[in-house]
Formats: C-alpha cells, structure tokens, sequence
C-alpha cells in the first residue's frame, strides 16, 4: 500500500507539532510494510530523503492573489501535486491541512486517480479564519462548531 502524507511543510524546514507528528507517523507505517511517501509545498519541485523517509517538495507561487489566500487554489502547486499524484499512484492521500498549495482541488485530484483521501484536523486554522476558535476575540465558540466569517458574524462549520 502506497501512502501520500501532506504536511504543510517538513525538515530540514523548521517544524511544529503536526509535522512532528507526521514524520513518526509514517515511520511507524513503514514499520508496518506501508510504502510512505511524504509530499509538500515548497520554494521549488525537489526530492530527498530524510530518517529513511522519501519527501517529495512541489512548487508553489511566490505571488498568490487574495483569494488564492484564503482558499483558491494555487495553480503552481496544484500542477506539481497532480504530476506526483500521477507518477506515484498512491492508495491513500493523508492531508494534514487545507491551503492553497493543499486544496480542496487536491483532494478531487487524488479521488480521480482512485486514492482515498483522509483528513486530520490539527490547527484550528482549518476551519476559523481567526484561527482562535474565539468568537470576537472574547468568548470561546459553541464546542468549536462555529468560526468568524470576515463579516464578524458567527457562521457554523
């Protein structure tokens, strides 16, 4: 079985929990005969390997329009996903964020070459603009369900 990890970024970038968390992933999936491939956004489209793991760098644009900031997709990165997605095949893509480099567009990507996609959630940032899961700055959201749309006014997730 052939599985994609989409971080937002891995080493030798400096990295938080999620990528951390990404890395001994995939080891322990090696361990267990999954052949692990670990692709991300980066400055240009390269490949190496780090503890043992392949990674797989795409391109993404030094120049994004506003709306490619906060949800379009990136036609740069999204042109370097589709040409790995092809040339790897992978069973599974496991997305670990949503960006323009990481789309929803990505995820059609892999579900037209037959992947599964899964998603785990771990920033709030996925689903808060604000990222604070706070509503106006002062009150925590109903469990989360709820973010800040730019309009300050409370939509559901």
């Amino acid at each position: 079985m052939k599985i994609i990890q989409m971080p937002f970024c891995f080493y030798p970038d400096p990295v938080g929990g999620t990528e951390i968390y990404v890395e001994a992933l995939s080891k322990n999936l090696q361990s267990r005969g999954a052949d692990v491939l670990v692709v991300c956004a980066g400055p240009k489209n390269t490949d190496y390997s780090h503890n043992g793991l392949r990674v797989r760098r795409f391109a993404v644009s030094t120049r994004l329009n506003l709306n490619q900031l906060y949800g379009k997709t990136d036609p740069l990165a999204m042109q370097g996903f589709r040409r790995i997605l092809e040339e790897e095949r992978p069973d599974i893509v496991h997305m670990h964020l949503i960006t323009s480099a990481s789309s929803v567009e990505s995820v059609i990507a892999a579900k037209r070459i037959g992947a599964k996609v899964f998603f785990t959630y771990h920033t709030p940032g996925t689903s808060c603009q604000r990222g604070s899961l706070m509503y106006r700055g002062k009150s925590a959201c109903t469990a989360g369900l709820y973010c800040i749309d730019v309009q300050g006014a409370r939509c559901r997730v």
